[in-house]
């Protein structure tokens, strides 16, 4: 049933209070919507004021009011016949903002003497019936529970300064526009009210169907009026929730309602992605919406594991608020974790370099573990192996290549170990180690540019190799990485412009240059200072660096640079030698991994770097001599391990198993054109 109804008759009815359910999304209406609200208010009250004035002129006592009629929208309601209440389904935003406007209006008029107004708004406020022992009874309006219930009570009830939140930023941002206003000479509190009472309408859909909320909701909602896919979720588990709503709400979702970063919708949406991509695996759909892929592929999936249910069955519909919170509550682990938790470097991931790719794996780790009966040393060890791996790609590959290129990578990986009755670490080194798990002869050559190399990482690798000093050797208080530290080049990259105090003492001044430049990027000469000090070093001499790193700097990487008596090619080359060792003792390769875990190792196969090798044909160089790797020919076994051998880019070519055993997947690349007939070496790499 359509009605066109104004605002003043809205909230005038006797009897009549609208209640927002717990399925709604919280007040998020911000400066532009308010602002649009204002003027149309403004600009109404203004024109009504010229068309009165036109007929007192005219000396007529009728004018054109439909002229100035303001349509607002669309609200949809649902009757409760119990409570004689309304339930917004659509419209709830619109109809607190209304709210708040009467509250300022009320406010303002009584700060002016204008009882008559401040009593008119009121009476749109708070109900004189209300049921006195149902504090809740006396408000025309309610929005839902939790912080923006308690939010809309303290201004409703005249006390401002208690209120919070948006709503309290809403009615702050009313109560400051309509004073300039009157200030600067428009158009009196009494008038702007009367003209909103008036002239604005809305159209009221009221819902005679218990099931046809959710469906005009999200009709309405799909049609340009944004709302968050988490929203659409909301509001869909509580409507099939039915009557066990304000249990289920109270049991598993106030927290989404009280909790800031929830609050923010910040997180909302991408914790609805990343949760999906971890109940889903390698079948998450990218091309359909969060909610339609929450719609079809989880719950169906939630439907089976839980026997054949009815849809509306509340043991399914627990289940959903269960996961959602149990998953929910990682997330925030991961967004709010310390420095010296396990989960704090997805938290640097995400915060210094806008990667969350690996987050669904750390919430199938943590949400799962007992499915999948992982004990605390194996998660401990799990997160160190994934680390490892991270950082190891992108030092060497860049800081984007935490992952390899293909974008299902981490889905098709939480696939991979859910197959698995029972979680196997060594079968996830090697699963990683057939995707590029870089070597420590890959790692050396980066460190040795890692100035060249993105400088927040090295920034994290030093830090932690800080960390891991200290905790080895000494009982300092750990230090903390947001503490503003930055990269210093020990030597000057401009070492060059300050020749006096970096003088080359012995040898030819050029090839002794060109030494120095081909090392001034290698982590050997770089440590980490605050700010302040990393400018004041500047180009200074060694011997005023090391005064100043004795004055300030507590870090045992930056101290132990002070038992040099100077610093040169051979002194950055051996502190890079002890960084590497340390950093090879934080973030293992593949192989040392396996052998900790007491798993046999992975099988290398050297590159002869011949000119060409025809036919697609890669030379070998294994323990029983030589041999080629061609698209034609099998490998004759090369240990009992036995070698996995896969050629990318080459269609001709295919995955060989020598031995059916685990192996190594050794993947060789050309970068030309895939149909030549022949590829160099120098376009094969060992991965």
């Amino acid at each position: 049933m359509l009605e066109r109804k104004k605002v003043e008759r809205l909230f005038s009815e006797e009897g009549v209070k609208y209640r927002v359910p717990i399925y709604q999304r919280h007040y998020v209406w911000d400066e532009r919507n308010w602002n649009h609200i204002w003027d149309d208010i403004k600009e109404t009250t203004e024109e009504e004021s010229k068309l009165l004035h036109q007929a007192e002129t005219l000396e007529v006592d009728i004018i054109q009011a439909d002229s100035l009629v303001h349509f607002t929208g669309v609200i949809v309601i649902r009757e409760d016949k119990e409570d004689k209440t309304y339930e917004i389904i659509d419209g709830q935003q619109r109809l607190t903002t209304f709210q708040i406007i009467f509250c300022v209006i009320r406010d303002l008029s009584l700060e002016a003497g204008d009882r008559d107004t401040a009593k008119s708004a009121d009476k749109l406020i708070l109900d004189e019936s209300g049921d006195e022992l149902d504090p809740n009874d006396q408000f025309k309006l309610l929005p839902t529970v939790g912080a923006d219930q308690e939010a809309f009570r303290q201004l409703a009830s005249g006390s401002a300064a208690q209120s919070s939140g948006r709503i309290r930023e809403a009615y702050e941002h009313f109560k400051q526009v309509i004073k300039d206003y009157v200030a600067e000479g428009g158009e009196s509190i009494s008038n702007l009210f009367k003209a909103f009472l008036h002239h604005f309408e809305v159209v009221q859909m009221l819902s005679v169907v218990d099931n046809q909320g959710a469906k005009i909701f999200e009709s309405i909602n799909g049609r340009g009026i944004a709302l968050a896919q988490f929203d659409h979720l909301r509001n869909n588990v509580f409507l099939r929730a039915g009557v066990e709503r304000n249990r289920l709400y109270n049991g598993y979702w106030r927290h989404f309602d009280s909790e800031e970063d929830w609050l923010s919708n910040t997180f909302v949406d991408p914790f609805l992605e990343d949760f999906l991509k971890a109940k889903l695996g390698s079948r998450f759909n990218d091309r359909l919406t969060l909610f339609d892929s929450y719609q079809r592929d989880y719950r169906k999936d939630l439907q089976k594991s839980l026997g054949d249910y009815h849809e509306e069955n509340s043991r399914l519909v627990e289940h959903e608020f269960e996961e959602l919170q149990r998953y929910s509550h990682i997330y925030t682990e991961i967004i709010n974790c310390d420095w010296e938790d396990s989960m704090w470097f997805y938290k640097f991931l995400a915060t210094d370099f806008e990667n969350t790719d690996w987050h669904p794996l750390i919430l199938v780790l943590k949400g799962e573990r007992d499915d999948l009966r992982i004990v605390d040393s194996n998660l401990e060890l799990t997160f160190r192996i994934l680390e490892s791996y991270i950082v190891r790609r992108m030092l060497c590959y860049g800081p984007k290549q935490s992952i390899p290129r293909n974008k299902n990578f981490v889905m098709n990986l939480i696939s991979t170990i859910k197959d698995q009755d029972v979680f196997d670490v060594g079968k996830l080194v090697r699963y990683l180690n057939k995707h590029r798990f870089p070597t420590n002869k890959e790692v050396k050559n980066a460190l040795s540019k890692a100035g060249t190399r993105n400088a927040q990482l090295i920034r994290y690798i030093l830090f932690k190799i800080e960390h891991w000093i200290t905790n080895h050797r000494y009982s300092d208080a750990q230090p903390n990485f947001e503490m503003g530290l930055s990269l210093e080049h020990v030597m000057p990259g401009k070492w060059e412009s300050n020749k006096a105090s970096w003088s080359v003492t012995s040898g030819n001044y050029h090839e002794q240059a060109r030494k120095r430049n081909a090392c001034l990027q290698s982590i050997g000469n770089l440590t980490l200072l605050s700010g302040d000090l990393n400018h004041e070093a500047g180009n200074k001499s060694f011997n005023e660096k090391k005064s100043l790193y004795d004055d300030h700097s507590s870090l045992r990487i930056t101290r132990e640079i002070l038992r040099y008596d100077s610093w040169d090619v051979h002194q950055i080359r051996e502190r890079e030698e002890s960084l590497s060792k340390r950093f090879f003792e934080i973030w293992q390769s593949a192989t040392e991994f396996l052998r900790e875990i007491g798993e046999p190792e992975v099988e290398s196969i050297e590159i002869e770097q011949t000119d060409q090798v025809h036919q697609g044909a890669v030379k070998w160089l294994g323990p029983k001599g030589f041999g080629y790797i061609t698209p034609d020919t099998d490998l004759p076994n090369q240990s009992a391990n036995g070698v996995f051998v896969h050629f990318r880019d080459f269609p001709q070519a295919k995955d060989i198993d020598l031995s059916g055993g685990f192996g190594q997947r050794v993947v060789f690349r050309t970068i030309k054109d895939a149909s030549q007939e022949h590829i160099r070496a120098s376009d094969v790499r060992l991965l």
